[in-house]
């Protein structure tokens, strides 16, 4: 909300390289860079200026086609927010494994 002290403004910058390895195969990787800047001062009790974060991101992902109508899918990411508010400063390793059916 415009009148919220926590609101914030975001912009996100992100770049995706695809490969086809083979007809059943495919990956891909994404960077991004994610800026929050936040319209007040967050926690004035510890900090006497407005938040502002910076997270990282990296994420690759294969895309097997193991049998007609059915993918295997597995990612792996990484993200780092960095923050001057340091409760909310943190990396994380993400992992998923996807099984889709797809009706035709």
């Amino acid at each position: 909300q415009a009148e919220s002290r926590f609101a914030r403004d975001v912009w996100l910058w992100t770049n995706t390289l695809n490969w086809r390895f083979s007809p059943v195969l495919s990956g891909s990787f994404t960077f991004g860079l994610e800026r929050g800047l936040f319209d007040d001062v967050f926690f004035e009790q510890l900090f006497d200026e407005p938040r502002a974060d910076l997270a990282i991101r990296a994420r690759g992902v294969l895309d097997w086609q193991f049998a007609p109508n059915w993918r295997l899918q597995y990612a792996l990411g990484y993200r780092r927010n960095s923050t001057d508010v340091s409760v909310f400063e943190f990396d994380r390793v993400e992992t998923s494994l996807g099984l889709q059916h797809f009706w035709q």
